[in-house]
């Protein structure tokens, strides 16, 4: 019998047991005589009644099952009643669902179940599958509800990834940290062969990282005393800056071979400095050597050298001992010598040391430089050299050439492989290679082509700095001279007009007369003058000859006014244009007594000259205004005397009384008062008014 039979059934007779019942209690209530018709109204009732009861004994039954489905299946019901769109979501009540769709959930229980099922088994396989940590996490973020956490399955997954990923990223720290303690060196070097490979990856390769930190230690202490050899030729150099400035230098790459730290041999170089007092040359011919006059010279001695006919100041051998002594206590130095340099006998070789290497010093002093000695074992009577822990190692050689200097660096380094001390090379002589003869010649011969080209290039220069004032005026003597404007005289018996009292002020602000002209009106005269001027002079000589141009400005009575009127506009001036300033190479040492006050005009004897700055200068004398041309002549005299050229002479006005031309301008109230605050100018040097 189907459940849907039952479910009549049983209402069915739950219908008649209610009728029943409220018939017997009405019967209780009212006695017999419900036959009666009056009592009709009550049989209906009773009716309804049982009808009722069948009814809602049918409605409950639904109920209960659907109340049971969701007790037994509650994932399942939620997951079919969000299909159905019934919930929007796992946090509403499942019991909010209409009676109708309660109906159609129990009589889908089958689906039901298997969405349950369903659920269940992913429920378990997230489990299963997820950190206690995520998992955890999200049970409680969803209350435990199963369909919520089956859901978020994708979301859950990722978080898990997230987790999985920081656990691993945090042992494979802890296994770098681990192998970077292990192997501080060979971790370092095999990063550097492998700069692509992840953490991860690294972590995996410690066999690898252990051969590198092998090799990668004996690589580190060649690379470190690569740098502190380095550093030591630097202080060397500093150092023989010092105390013998006129020794020459050279700085030598030793090229060596040794492991590198990935366990592969591989040529290196450190640096290597020589210091010597003289030089020679013996495999270039002596013609060649012509434009090296001190090399050839010394070359052409040497033999007088061997001979010890010829030798160095006492001051020489005091330098070189005094330089070794500065480089670090006695228990710090070793100092070698030769048996064998380039032919020279041991006792030629004495003569020339002995006054260096003596018994008065402690340095230690060993014969290691023969040729048979490279590659042979220590002498067992000599072991002091094994012994040897300092930190600095001194050649001294008479003559020397590169290719045993090497070798003999080379051989140092084997040698001394423990303590690895830092080298400096000190030689009597420097015998040049072919090479180095050659590149100095070939130096030398572009010197002087470069210094020939410069001097013709002076010359034609030069030359053209004089044609190019062939069309200025022209002073009694030959000088050529020019000027901005003319100058007007407020003793002038017109009215001058505002560009002619512009001009005027020009002037006076430019003189910047102590007192009479304030810093700002100075200024703004040679914000004005200036770039007249520089116009001026580039369209006159061009800019490329104006460095060969020497700028003498005539000075005034004074030194306190040249100072005011010249120093800055001098500086300014030649800055811009690449000018040569003799401003500072003139001073006024007695004050000439002014014109108006019975003064002679410009007196050479009261100043002074740098005599040795003016010969061969091509001159451009300046001065305020010219007048008559006095002053410019005598300083044409002067500079001549020194040796000098002068080009020409320029000004910034020329003193007129009279205007050459008819002017019709109107003139007009300049802005300015017509004279200067306090009182007028001065004659003199001034200007004549």
């Amino acid at each position: 019998m189907s459940e849907g039979f039952d479910r009549i059934v049983v209402s069915f007779f739950a219908g008649v047991a209610g009728t029943v019942a409220s018939a017997f209690i009405t019967v209780g209530i009212v006695g017999y005589g419900f036959e009666r018709p009056e009592f009709t109204p009550f049989a209906a009732l009773f009716i309804g009644i049982g009808i009722l009861t069948a009814w809602l004994t049918y409605r409950a039954k639904y109920s209960n099952s659907y109340d049971d489905l969701c007790k037994q299946y509650p994932n399942g019901v939620m997951d079919w009643a969000i299909e159905k769109k019934l919930l929007k979501n796992h946090t509403d009540n499942l019991s909010s669902i209409s009676y109708k769709y309660k109906v159609e959930a129990v009589k889908s229980e089958a689906g039901i179940v298997i969405k349950e099922q369903r659920i269940r088994d992913q429920y378990q396989s997230i489990q299963s599958n997820t950190s206690h940590a995520v998992f955890d996490l999200y049970t409680r973020r969803y209350k435990q509800n199963k369909y919520a956490i089956v859901k978020h399955k994708y979301e859950i997954e990722q978080e898990e990834k997230k987790h999985q990923k920081a656990i691993r990223e945090k042992l494979i720290n802890a296994r770098y940290d681990e192998l970077k303690r292990k192997y501080p060196i060979g971790l370092p070097a095999f990063v550097k062969q492998y700069p692509n490979l992840s953490k991860e990856e690294l972590t995996e390769r410690e066999a690898d990282i252990k051969v590198y930190d092998a090799y990668a230690s004996v690589a580190s202490t060649y690379s470190k005393w690569e740098k502190e050899q380095g550093e030591f030729c630097e202080r060397c150099r500093k150092l023989g800056e010092d105390m013998f400035p006129n020794f020459g230098r050279y700085g030598y790459d030793v090229e060596y071979e040794r492991i590198n730290s990935q366990g592969d041999l591989s040529t290196y170089k450190y640096k290597v400095l020589q210091f010597f007092p003289s030089s020679i040359c013996l495999d270039v011919e002596e013609k060649n050597l012509a434009i090296l006059p001190t090399l050839l010279e010394n070359t052409k001695r040497l033999p007088q050298f061997k001979s010890h006919e010829w030798t160095f100041a006492d001051d020489t051998y005091k330098k070189i001992l005094n330089f070794i002594s500065k480089l670090g206590q006695a228990k710090d130095i070793l100092v070698y010598y030769s048996s064998d340099s380039s032919g020279w006998t041991v006792e030629e070789q004495w003569k020339q040391l002995s006054p260096i290497i003596t018994d008065e010093h402690d340095w230690v002093e060993y014969d290691c430089l023969s040729d048979d000695m490279i590659g042979v074992e220590p002498d067992p009577e000599k072991d002091f050299l094994e012994k040897f822990k300092g930190k600095y190692i001194v050649v001294l050689e008479v003559m020397s050439e590169n290719h045993k200097l090497k070798a003999l660096c080379k051989r140092i380094r084997e040698t001394y492989t423990a303590n690895a001390p830092c080298i400096c090379y000190i030689s009597l002589l420097k015998c040049y290679d072919q090479a180095e003869a050659e590149k100095r010649i070939k130096t030398e011969t572009d010197k002087a082509l470069q210094k020939l080209k410069e001097l013709k290039e002076k010359q034609r220069a030069q030359n053209s700095l004089v044609e190019s004032v062939s069309s200025w005026e022209t002073l009694v003597g030959g000088l050529h001279y020019s000027y901005l404007f003319y100058y007007y005289p407020t003793t002038c018996e017109f009215e001058a007009t505002e560009e002619e009292w512009s001009n005027r002020w020009i002037v006076w602000d430019f003189k910047n007369t102590p007192g009479k002209t304030t810093v700002s009106d100075h200024q703004e005269a040679l914000n004005k003058a200036i770039p007249m001027l520089t116009n001026k002079l580039t369209t006159t000589f061009g800019t490329e000859n104006l460095k060969y141009l020497t700028l003498v400005c005539i000075p005034a009575s004074s030194q306190v006014k040249t100072q005011a009127r010249y120093e800055e506009f001098s500086n300014r001036i030649c800055r811009e244009l690449g000018m040569i300033n003799a401003y500072p190479h003139i001073s006024v040492v007695s004050a000439k007594e002014e014109k108006h006050l019975g003064g002679t005009g410009l007196d050479t004897s009261k100043l002074h000259f740098d005599e040795d700055f003016f010969k061969g200068k091509y001159v451009l004398l300046f001065d305020d205004v010219i007048t008559r041309g006095d002053s410019m002549r005598t300083f044409k005299r002067k500079m001549e005397s020194l040796g000098a050229t002068v080009v020409g002479g320029l000004s910034l006005g020329k003193t007129k009384h009279e205007r050459p031309v008819v002017v019709t301008e109107t003139p007009r109230i300049f802005s300015r008062p017509p004279f200067p605050p306090q009182q007028t100018y001065d004659n003199g040097d001034d200007l004549p008014f």
